[in-house]
Parts: C-alpha cells; sequence; structure tokens
C-alpha cells in the first residue's frame, strides 16, 4: 500500500508548497516491473505500474505552474 499511497500523499504536500513558488522538481522511484510486469509479482507490478501513472499524471498537470515530475525505473543488470 504504501508504494502508491505515499508517492500520492507526498506528492500532494509537496505541490501545495512548489504551487506557492511556482517551481519544484518531483522524483519518483519506480521499477522496471511496473513497466513490463515479472512472473509472481502481479501487487508489486500493479503498485509500481500505479507510480508510472501517477507520474505521468502530475507531470502534465503540474507543469503549468513550473514543477516538474519525472520517475526513475530501476532494474536488474548484468555485471561480470
Amino acid at each position: 500500500e504504501i508504494n502508491l499511497s505515499g508517492v500520492f500523499y507526498c506528492s500532494q504536500a509537496f505541490f501545495k508548497v512548489a504551487m506557492k513558488k511556482r517551481a519544484g522538481r518531483i522524483i519518483n522511484i519506480s521499477s522496471v516491473v511496473g513497466q513490463f510486469g515479472n512472473p509472481g509479482q502481479a501487487n508489486y507490478a500493479a503498485a509500481k505500474g500505479g507510480v508510472i501513472g501517477r507520474t505521468m499524471s502530475n507531470a502534465k498537470e503540474f507543469a503549468a505552474r513550473g514543477v516538474t515530475v519525472n520517475c526513475v525505473c530501476p532494474g536488474t543488470s548484468r555485471n561480470e
């Protein structure tokens, strides 16, 4: 529950302050699992997909007030 509702409440609180300043940056953290899914992780994928969708919606909504919203989606990497 905290994956998605945490982003909602923090964004809401921050936007109230940033709106007055007409400037600000929000960087959410999601996962590539939210974009592509993963076997056995439907609930996690749904929550992280929700973070991505919320980020895109907030970016469009807050842009007019000078606030940018982005999302970082780390994933696995092959290292030697």
